[in-house]
């Protein structure tokens, strides 16, 4: 059989499984745009630049007033790839101690971690005493969770971070960052966000 012919069923064995295909490149989104549809990128690779906070039981890129955003309206909850811990205190998992012996897996996909001088600089960062904040532009692996309700009333998406009410992103690169004033909890938000969504490939939609 000849090389173009089995390349050819590959292709259809992947696709007759279900699975889905994923954009090689990470997808470029706000956090409101990601957090107004998390099923959409369940499991995608994403690049976000945004406003992120670390303090005790918070490793977040805070919710700043989406006005379509689909989750219990605090934000995205944050974690390493590989093997560092971000030495987050939280309920009701310490993400804190020594390294992991192995990098991080979350819903079966291995989380890796590049661990350059960049992120160094936002580990440093965000590591010093007392409530912190950066600005910065991250690469991660987006689990949206599942959709849950509260009281039958509100339904949002969540299952990780802090009491497991947010979405996360397992951060695997970043590409920038710069220091930002922690804002306390009254802080006026950032102007909204008014991009719309990016259009859908339909390569990478499950049927």
């Amino acid at each position: 059989m000849g090389i173009a012919a089995v390349v050819l069923l590959l292709f259809a064995g992947l696709f007759s499984s279900g699975i889905r295909a994923r954009p090689v490149e990470p997808v470029k989104l706000t956090l409101c745009q990601l957090l107004s549809d998390p099923g959409r990128y369940n499991h995608d690779m994403v690049e976000i630049t945004a406003y992120v906070e670390h303090d005790f039981e918070n490793f977040t890129m805070p919710m700043e007033g989406c006005p379509s955003q689909q989750g219990f309206g605090m934000g995205l909850w944050l974690e390493y790839g590989g093997t560092q811990k971000s030495q987050t205190k939280y309920c009701c998992t310490n993400d804190i101690g020594a390294d992991r012996n192995e990098p991080l897996v979350v819903e079966g996909i291995t989380c890796n971690l590049v661990a350059d001088a960049t992120f160094e600089q936002f580990q440093r960062l965000l590591q010093q005493r007392g409530p912190r904040a950066v600005t910065a532009t991250v690469v991660g692996r987006f689990f949206a969770g599942e959709r849950m309700s509260l009281n039958h009333k509100v339904s949002f998406w969540g299952g990780y971070g802090h009491m497991g009410v947010f979405s996360m992103v397992a951060i695997e690169r970043v590409l920038a960052v710069q220091p930002a004033t922690f804002r306390s909890p009254d802080a006026k938000p950032a102007s909204l966000s008014t991009a719309p969504l990016p259009p859908i490939d339909p390569q990478t939609v499950e049927p």
